[in-house]
């Protein structure tokens, strides 16, 4: 019997291939045991660096969250873009030079700090129309500043007195709202001395009229 047992294709058996492998394998399924083995020699196929199956590709019932797999660190291996930009089989180490160029990396503003990121790909638009921190002249005295400080508007805005609220060529209009219209600032005063509905005090107001 011992040796029909020896022999027998149904015989339950420790792998004979490693002594980590708990595996009970009958007798006929060695070989086939070899080839879907946790343990067995597995070769990268994108650096050609060689280990066992289950830590090269993080798979198996031995891989009991050991650590980051081989496949999870290998240099060579192919990624798609952070970015979702649409670019694929990037190596991992030129992931870093991907995202340098790509259009959908975010990027800090250069001119000033908000409270998002810009994509590469608006950066210029951003800077040219859309940024609070642009360089910006008053349309009305010239004066250089940048676009938040002249105008006023912005999100980093808070209650500041801008260019506009003190600019002695803003546009105003008559506060008795006559049929003046843009009147600069510098010249509001002279404009109400003649205004023809300034309210003015009586002449003989000293004598006690009220009118």
């Amino acid at each position: 019997m011992q040796s029909h047992r020896n022999a027998c294709p149904l015989e339950k058996m420790r792998c004979p291939f490693s002594s980590y492998c708990r595996n009970g394998i009958l007798r006929k399924d060695v070989e086939s045991h070899k080839i879907d083995w946790d343990f067995r020699p597995h070769e990268c196929e994108y650096c050609g660096h060689v280990g066992e199956f289950y830590t090269m590709s993080g798979k198996g019932k031995y891989w009991e969250a050991q650590g980051p797999s081989h496949c999870e660190q290998c240099e060579q291996y192919p990624l798609e873009c952070i970015n979702k930009c649409g670019a694929t089989k990037i190596k991992r180490n030129n992931m870093s030079a991907h995202c340098s160029t790509c259009p959908l990396q975010p990027l800090d503003c250069p001119l000033g700090t908000h409270q998002r990121k810009i994509l590469r790909r608006d950066m210029e638009r951003h800077k040219a129309e859309e940024c609070e921190f642009r360089p910006y002249t008053c349309m009305y005295c010239n004066q250089h500043g940048i676009y938040v400080s002249i105008t006023g508007k912005g999100a980093s805005v808070r209650n500041k007195t801008c260019h506009y609220d003190i600019c002695q060529d803003y546009p105003l209009e008559c506060p008795n709202r006559c049929e003046a219209r843009n009147i600069k600032r510098r010249n509001m005063s002279f404009h109400r001395q003649r205004c023809p509905l300034e309210q003015l005090d009586c002449p003989f107001k000293f004598a006690g009229c009220v009118g």
